[in-house]
């Protein structure tokens, strides 16, 4: 049995329904995987997912608000738009204990055991934080602390159940654990599922003719959630001085070019896993000090900047050339295996057909500048 635990990133894709966790699920049901989760994953996943539900309503709330002062407040649109915001009002009020109970469905469902953190490892928290050692990436970093939590738990918890695997789409978490015996890292579950289940067939012919159909597939493609990268995973050395926390978001690549398919297997009877890498065009967001945007802006770079604080530092939207890495999973309802189908899926764009793109790794080249 494989012993796997999900990081927190990789547990709201999951809770998105996305195609990859039908192959983890077929696995956890055959008892041939595991699923582990540290306490604090749960909390902070249960959490975040409460407030992005509250904001949301908040949002849809203060538009129908807005909408009803535009109307007779006496008349039929104003009082179908009250009952509205009864009705939202009370979901919002609601929205934590459904959150926690989807949450516990989806543990029973997927027979996940919760593991705790140990007080005992408590000090060791807080010298990592004095020192910028483990998952702190810095001295006193502390937006660090979760994940130094789950770094802690993960370390008591194998040498209670051995052998862990620990996915995490968190290049500095990732990088830390890697370094530990007993624990396997992999940055998503199409990757843990390649190294222990797959089965790798796409050679020779059939392999250029999916890269090819594949690259005109992506030029092409828009995507239904955006495709979002942590910082961890771009590398970024012309910004270290002036630049930080940058972070990839798109509904679909632009410009592409140098496209590879570096690897394609059969993740499960319905659906491909591959690897591809390329080059394209598109816009990062980063914080940087006021006096460095000037800087950039009087170089001739073009730069979106949408707010800045009371400490000068702004928020920056810019394009880049960018390289990236990804893994992406194909999938096709009733694909059972035929090769044949999926090429003939993605040539003629088959609404069936579901494409997932989850980044790996982006190097920055450098900024576009316009003529």
């Amino acid at each position: 049995m494989i012993n796997v635990v999900l990081d927190t990133n990789i547990l709201h894709q999951e809770m998105k329904g996305v195609a990859k966790f039908k192959g983890l699920k077929r696995l956890i049901d055959s008892g041939e995987v595991k699923i582990f989760l540290p306490s604090i994953t749960k909390s902070e996943f249960i959490t975040k997912r409460s407030l992005e539900i509250e904001d949301n309503l908040d949002i849809a709330l203060k538009k129908l608000n807005d909408t009803r002062k535009l109307t007779n407040q006496n008349g039929e649109m104003a009082e179908n738009i009250g009952a509205h915001i009864e009705t939202i009002s009370a979901i919002k009020v609601k929205a934590g204990e459904v959150v926690h109970e989807e949450f516990s469905d989806w543990e029973r469902d997927f027979n996940v055991e919760v593991i705790e953190f140990s007080p005992e490892s408590l000090q060791s928290v807080f010298d990592d934080y004095f020192t910028g050692s483990g998952a702190f990436s810095s001295v006193k970093a502390r937006k660090d602390f979760p994940d130094s939590f789950i770094q802690k738990t993960i370390l008591s918890a194998k040498e209670n159940i051995g052998q862990l695997c620990f996915v995490v789409n968190d290049g500095h978490l990732g990088e830390c654990l890697s370094t530990e015996s007993g624990v396997d890292v992999f940055s998503s579950i199409p990757r843990l599922i390649e190294k222990f289940f797959s089965e790798v067939i796409l050679v020779d012919d059939k392999f250029d003719l999916l890269e090819s159909s594949l690259r005109h597939h992506l030029e092409s493609y828009n995507f239904d959630d955006y495709v979002c990268t942590d910082e961890g995973i771009i590398t970024h050395d012309f910004l270290q001085e002036v630049g930080y926390g940058p972070i990839l978001e798109t509904d679909k690549f632009h410009f592409i070019k140098d496209f590879k398919l570096v690897s394609a297997r059969w993740f499960d009877d319905d659906s491909i896993s591959a690897e591809i890498s390329f080059s394209s065009q598109e816009f990062l967001s980063y914080a940087s000090h006021y006096f460095s945007v000037k800087e950039f802006i009087d170089n001739g770079r073009k730069l979106n900047n949408d707010s800045m604080n009371g400490e000068g530092i702004c928020d920056v939207d810019e394009e880049f050339y960018l390289k990236l890495k990804c893994s992406i999973l194909l999938s096709l309802p009733e694909l059972e295996k035929d090769f044949s189908k999926i090429v003939t899926a993605v040539n003629s764009k088959n609404k069936s057909l579901s494409l997932e793109v989850e980044p790996t790794r982006i190097e920055v080249l450098g900024p576009v500048i316009p003529d």
